[in-house]
Order: C-alpha cells, then sequence, then structure tokens
C-alpha cells in the first residue's frame, strides 16, 4: 500500500466543501486539501444528472484513511458523501517530507 493518497470527496456547496476541509485539517486527518467547483455527471437510470458541486482533493497518510470516512461519515449522516482514495506513487521529496512530518505532528 502507498504510503500517501489523496483522497477525493466530493460535495454539494461551498460552505460545506469549506467546513469539512477545515474540520479535517483540524483534527489532524489531513496535512493539506485543494477545493475546486467541479461539474458533476452521473449516469442514472432515466438518463444523465449533471450539477454543480465542490470536490476536496485531500493530501494524507493512507492509514488515516478509516478515519476520513468516519469523520465524513459521522459530520454529514443526512447524505451519502462520495469519497475515492488514490495512491500517490511519487513526488517532490521535500512534499512527501513535509506531509509525513505533518502525519507524524499529531502523534508527537
Amino acid at each position: 500500500m502507498a504510503e500517501f493518497i489523496e483522497v477525493h470527496i466530493t460535495i454539494e456547496g461551498h460552505e460545506k466543501a469549506s467546513r469539512l476541509a477545515h474540520s479535517l485539517l483540524h483534527t489532524g486527518l489531513a496535512a493539506s486539501i485543494d477545493i475546486g467547483e467541479v461539474t458533476r455527471l452521473i449516469r442514472r437510470e432515466n438518463g444523465i444528472e449533471e450539477a454543480s458541486a465542490w470536490q476536496l482533493a485531500v493530501i494524507t497518510t493512507a492509514s488515516q484513511l478509516a478515519a476520513i470516512e468516519q469523520h465524513v461519515g459521522e459530520n454529514h449522516r443526512d447524505e451519502e458523501i462520495p469519497i475515492l482514495a488514490l495512491p500517490t506513487s511519487s513526488g517532490n521529496q521535500a512534499q512527501l517530507d513535509w506531509l509525513r512530518d505533518q502525519a507524524n505532528r499529531d502523534r508527537r
């Protein structure tokens, strides 16, 4: 398993996305989060649904994934939030060292 992952979380509304990002950072579950507006296309039984949404690109360690899923579920019980984790196989060494330091910071 990769040491670092990028977790994509798609949510409706910029305010909800921002609140979620801040809570993930404050709890130490993420080192860095990018937030961007996306157009979401979903295939449904009656055709293609198109909607505006916000996507969080959460950079963290693989060991945090279960806690992130739990955090999102507990804070957004009223809706099902798509979560997709992708392994990070390489990167700038200084960035990887910083991520490792951020992940270990809360364990000290």
